[in-house]
């Protein structure tokens, strides 16, 4: 179980949500993962389901400020291998949603399935395509926003991954694709219907000096990630991991017109009572 105190942000300082630890300025954990990447060394391949807080005003179907994920770090792991757990996870909890909550799912008219892998692999270039086709219009190098993604899910009838993300629009510790450092070598694993992202995972950077370097660029101070650095100083094999989001899961099998659907008591901008 990852802290849900941290010192550092892990998806950018501008979602974290600042706490008074004793005098000093905390915040209340964005994700677990760098922490479960610090834990691999020892115990291998880790796993958390634990809450993480965006202090985002995104006020969509599809977003909580706390939500809930289950987290995951393998070693020794490519892209390519993680996504297969994603879709190893995934087809897994259809297969048992079905067999023991049929009768759940038909109450709110919804059809039980389960996918079948391998699944279908579009790049970010190509979704860029479709979601201006669908009359909204993506920079390149942005990262995809609601309602690019809702186009984007709504082409497609069962869930797909959108590969080949741009290096800028990432966080720090994705790694970049050897073959076109302006991409990394990471995914976001999306449901169909106009569902969008469920999970965002990838092959995190293993080597200490384009770790400072993807730091350094975006301009987060080095000091407070001394200890994550000194993972690659002193040895950290090559691995992968990822996030999937329990209420976005939920809402997509249930087929819930809104995210707050699926949990008991959501958390929005706008929703902290009670």
């Amino acid at each position: 179980h990852p802290p849900l105190f941290i010192g550092v942000a892990v998806e950018g300082g501008a979602t974290l949500f600042p706490i008074d630890y004793f005098g000093r300025r905390v915040y209340l954990t964005q994700s677990g993962q760098l922490y479960l990447e610090a834990a691999i060394n020892s115990l291998g391949k880790v796993y958390t389901i634990n809450p993480s807080f965006r202090a985002e005003k995104s006020r969509t179907r599809r977003h909580l400020t706390e939500f809930w994920e289950i987290e995951c770090e393998v070693p020794f792991a490519t892209h390519d291998h993680i996504m297969k757990v994603e879709e190893g996870l995934l087809t897994y909890i259809c297969s048992y949603v079905k067999r023991h909550c049929e009768g759940e799912l038909r109450l709110l008219g919804r059809e039980p399935r389960v996918p079948k892998p391998p699944f279908e692999k579009i790049t970010y270039d190509e979704a860029l395509e479709i979601s201006r086709r669908a009359g909204v219009d993506v920079e390149w190098g942005e990262e995809l926003g609601a309602e690019a993604e809702r186009a984007v899910s709504k082409h497609f009838d069962e869930p797909f991954f959108i590969v080949g993300f741009p290096t800028k629009s990432r966080s720090f510790y994705h790694q970049p694709d050897p073959g076109n450092p302006s991409i990394t070598l990471s995914s976001d694993l999306m449901a169909p219907g106009g569902y969008g992202e469920l999970s965002s995972g990838g092959q995190r950077i293993s080597d200490y000096d384009l770790l400072v370097k993807r730091i350094r660029e975006q301009s987060l101070p080095l000091e407070s990630y001394k200890w994550y650095l000194d993972l690659r100083r002193y040895g950290i094999p090559p691995h992968a991991g990822f996030g999937l989001g329990i209420e976005r899961t939920v809402r997509w099998i249930c087929g819930l017109s809104h995210i707050r659907e699926a949990c008991l008591f959501p958390r929005t901008p706008d929703r902290i009572y009670p």
